[in-house]
């Protein structure tokens, strides 16, 4: 996963949304470029009241094939 990021199952995004409570901007991504998965976690993040959600175009496959950072889980 991208650096810094918090791990947030779509099947329990109602019940874990507040965790984000603390930040400004999400960024949400998946996989691979157009992941309707993160399509629809950014959608269910808006609809549950958090504001400036963003989606990495690209996903994940996008963010190494730039060259970032990625870390793996324990």
């Amino acid at each position: 996963h991208i650096p810094g990021a918090i791990n947030l199952p779509f099947q329990n995004v109602s019940e874990d949304h507040s965790k984000l409570n603390a930040y400004a901007n999400l960024v949400v991504y998946g996989d691979v470029y157009n992941d309707v998965k993160a399509q629809a976690m950014a959608k269910r993040l808006i609809e549950l009241g958090h504001a400036n959600v963003y989606t990495l175009r690209g996903g994940l496959k996008a963010w190494k094939d730039a060259g970032f950072e990625v870390e793996t889980a324990p």
